[in-house]
C-alpha cells in the first residue's frame, strides 16, 4: 500500500510537520495584527509574566485583534489542528510550483492538503463499511500507522513552506488511484466511484423501481464501462501523451495508446447503446 517517496513530490505523498493545519474559519474568524515590542520592553514584559528565563533577547512580535490593522497583514483567527495530511494537489500543479517542468520553481503558490485523523481499528472498519466520498481509509503499513483521509477538511499549504524530506512515504500507484477516484467524488460528483454508485440506481430504474434483474443489471454495468474507459483514456493515456510532448519522447507508443483505448471506448459504447435499446419507447 505505501512506497518510499520519489524523488520528485506527487500526488498521494504523505507529509510530516508541525505546521500543517487543517485551518478553517467560523463566526470567530478576525485579522489579527502583527506588531514588534522593542528589546527592552520585551525584558520588560517577560519579568512581568514571572518567566523563570524571560524572554527570548531582541523584539518580540506581537499579535492580537486589538492593535491597529497594517497594509499587506496575512494573520488570521482560525480554527483547526496538526495533523499528518496527504497531499491531493494535481501533479501538474505539483510540477509547476517545484519546477520541475521548468526552469526555475514558483516563488509563491499554495498546495492543496488532506489532514490524516486518526482512529481506532474499528473506526477504520466503520469508514471502510460506509464507503462516503468524504472520507478515504488508510490501513497501517511499515512506518505509518495509518488513519483516515478527511477530504471533508482539506486545506491549503504554501508551497514554500514544503520540502521533500518532510514526507515519510507516499500511498503505491494503486492506492493513488483509489485516492483520485474518491477526491473527484467528494469534490466534483464525478468519476468511477459516483458512475459505478449511479449505474446501480440505472439498473433499478431499468426494473422498474424493483430489484434489478440480471438484464437490467448488465446493461447498466455496460454503461459504467464506458465511462471507466473514458476515465482512464482522460487520467492516464492522454496525460501520458502529455508527458510525452513535455518530455521530448517518441509519439509513437502515446498515440498508440490512444487508439486502442478509443477502440476499446466505441466497442463498449456500441454494447451499451445495443443494451440500452431493448428498453427504448421510442422507435
Amino acid at each position: 500500500m505505501y512506497e518510499p517517496p520519489e524523488e520528485r513530490v506527487r500526488f498521494g505523498d504523505i507529509f510530516e510537520t508541525p505546521f500543517l493545519f487543517d485551518v478553517h474559519v467560523a463566526a470567530d474568524a478576525t485579522s489579527i495584527p502583527q506588531y514588534d515590542l522593542p528589546p527592552n520592553l520585551a525584558k520588560a514584559l517577560g519579568k512581568a509574566l514571572m518567566l523563570p528565563e524571560g524572554l527570548p533577547p531582541g523584539s518580540l512580535p506581537l499579535h492580537s485583534p486589538l492593535f491597529p490593522p497594517r497594509a499587506q497583514q496575512d494573520f488570521v483567527r482560525a480554527h483547526g489542528g496538526s495533523h499528518l495530511a496527504v497531499l491531493v494537489s494535481d501533479n501538474c500543479t505539483i510540477s509547476d510550483m517545484f519546477g520541475y517542468e521548468r526552469e526555475r520553481a514558483k516563488r509563491s503558490g499554495r498546495l492543496i492538503f488532506a489532514p490524516i485523523a486518526q482512529v481506532t481499528p474499528s473506526e477504520l472498519d466503520t469508514v471502510k463499511a460506509q464507503g462516503n466520498y468524504e472520507r478515504f481509509p488508510l490501513d497501517p503499513g511499515i512506518g505509518f500507522g495509518g488513519g483516515v483521509v478527511e477530504l471533508r477538511r482539506v486545506f491549503m499549504a504554501d508551497k514554500r513552506a514544503l520540502e521533500p524530506g518532510q514526507r515519510i512515504t507516499t500511498l503505491n500507484p494503486d492506492m493513488k488511484e483509489l485516492l483520485e477516484v474518491r477526491w473527484a467524488a467528494y469534490a466534483a460528483r464525478r468519476g468511477p466511484a459516483v458512475f459505478n454508485r449511479n449505474a446501480i440506481k440505472l439498473a433499478t430504474l431499468l426494473s422498474g423501481g424493483g430489484s434489478p434483474t440480471a438484464q437490467a443489471t448488465g446493461a447498466a454495468a455496460q454503461v459504467a464501462e464506458v465511462l471507466a474507459l473514458t476515465w482512464r483514456l482522460e487520467g492516464s493515456d492522454l496525460e501520458n501523451a502529455a508527458t510525452a510532448a513535455d518530455d521530448g519522447t517518441p509519439l509513437e507508443p502515446a498515440v498508440d495508446a490512444l487508439i486502442e483505448r478509443l477502440s476499446e471506448i466505441a466497442d463498449a459504447a456500441t454494447a451499451a447503446r445495443q443494451h440500452l435499446e431493448t428498453y427504448a419507447t421510442a422507435p
